[in-house]
């Protein structure tokens, strides 16, 4: 046999040796990528069943663009039908990201400034809030008390007089300061009379409008954090105004239908009502279903956890979609803050972006908490990773999301 021929044969088995060793390897880490998180995301299910026994809750993870849905509970109290890919649950505060991912598209398209004044979208007749620097300076006159029938003690008293300074123009509030939460407006209208158990019924229009021309601003704006819930909803109200349709139609055609999420909406059609599961209080009770109004671009969505997958994916940009842009923009941090709840964190447009403590990576995310529901989605956009979280009792599903999304990540440097 010649030698080089040898040579070459010895060479080509090693090397098929070595690609297959390789490709062997690879398939083990995909598939251990794939599969380690179901003994773990099963103990986290566990503890969190622990509190409510009667709930439904689905957790879905996206690792690398690969998918996996763990499906919990029943979905009625006493119930052993486990919920399924068609069951509608409240997503309550995660509809602010469908609220500013529109904010951001008509911004996009030209149809608003991202830094126009709110006040240039509502009604003439309907002033918006501002800041206004007031400035009080003292004003001392002379008071005559009786002392007798006849005479009269003098005294000095100083008062004060408040007035607008004039060196200090009023500030308006801008519509991005409605999405960062910088507005310096409350986080629910004063006149709000719903209750706890339901607490924006009966919350109209006419009521908003109310609340607007009575309110003032009290400190400078643009740049502290203030969660406001009022806020994410004017800016709902501002789009919808502005494109003269209602804001579920504009939620519906320029985000839902882009993003295969044909179930995600405000208005249930009679399949929708059937697939909607009943809420419960952390006791175990019966909640209301929460009915929004006016107040709807800050809770007001309902949705399945497989709607919720296609948004994940879209946002981690392991699903191309028409508006992949406009959904990396609204990622984008605005404003560094440190706050008691959400720690040492920055706002982009109603995404909160926080470091997971791995590589000095930041997730980005957003929760709801309503009277029988809770939810979370949050994800890794630098490692394709990301967690979905719908349960339908009234227990915060945030420490779950976030265990288990830095679970994910800590695996994916091990």
């Amino acid at each position: 046999m010649n030698k080089n021929f040898r040579i070459y044969a010895i060479d080509f088995i090693k090397n098929s040796f070595l690609t297959i060793f390789l490709l062997g390897l690879l398939f083990s880490v995909n598939s251990q990528a794939q599969d380690w998180p179901d003994k773990f995301v099963d103990s986290l299910a566990g503890n969190y069943l622990k509190s409510n026994d009667n709930n439904a809750l689905i957790i879905g993870v996206n690792i690398y663009g690969k998918e996996k849905i763990y499906y919990y509970g029943g979905k009625e109290k006493g119930s052993s039908i486990k919920p399924d890919e068609t069951s509608l649950f409240e997503i309550g505060q995660i509809t602010q990201a469908f609220t500013s991912i529109l904010y951001a598209e008509m911004t996009a398209n030209g149809f608003v400034r991202a830094d126009d004044e709110l006040q240039k979208l509502l009604p003439v007749n309907v002033p918006s809030p501002e800041f206004q620097k007031i400035v009080c300076n003292p004003v001392t006159k002379d008071v005559l008390v009786p002392s007798s029938p006849n005479s009269y003690n003098k005294f000095e008293l100083t008062d004060f007089v408040c007035k607008p300074d004039p060196e200090s123009p009023p500030q308006p509030i801008l519509l991005c300061y409605l999405s960062t939460h910088t507005s310096g407006l409350p986080d629910r209208p004063g006149n709000l009379r719903g209750g706890k158990t339901n607490p924006y019924a009966n919350y109209t229009k006419e009521n908003l409008y109310d609340f607007l021309r009575s309110y003032t601003i009290p400190k400078r704006i643009g740049f502290d954090f203030l969660y406001s819930n009022l806020g994410v909803a004017l800016l709902g109200h501002a789009m919808e105004l502005k494109a003269k349709r209602s804001y579920e139609d504009l939620i519906v055609d320029s985000i839902c239908m882009k993003l295969g999420m044909p179930d995600t909406k405000i208005t249930l059609s009679d399949a929708g009502q059937k697939n909607f599961l009943n809420g419960y209080t952390p006791k175990g009770e019966l909640a209301p279903h929460w009915t929004y109004g006016i107040m709807a671009p800050c809770g007001a969505l309902h949705s399945n956890i497989r709607d919720m997958m296609n948004f994940l994916s879209a946002n981690l940009g392991t699903k191309q979609t028409a508006i992949k842009d406009i959904l990396d923009y609204t990622h984008n941090p605005r404003i560094i803050f440190h706050d008691k709840k959400y720690g040492d964190a920055s706002i982009g447009l109603s995404w909160f972006v926080n470091p997971i403590n791995v590589e000095k990576r930041n997730y980005v995310w957003q929760s709801g908490l309503m009277g029988g529901f809770a939810s979370f989605i949050g994800f890794v956009e630098t490692s394709k990773t990301g967690v979905v979280i719908l349960s339908n009792s009234s227990i915060p599903t945030e420490d779950l999301g976030k265990t288990l999304l830095r679970r994910i990540e800590e695996s994916t440097v091990n």
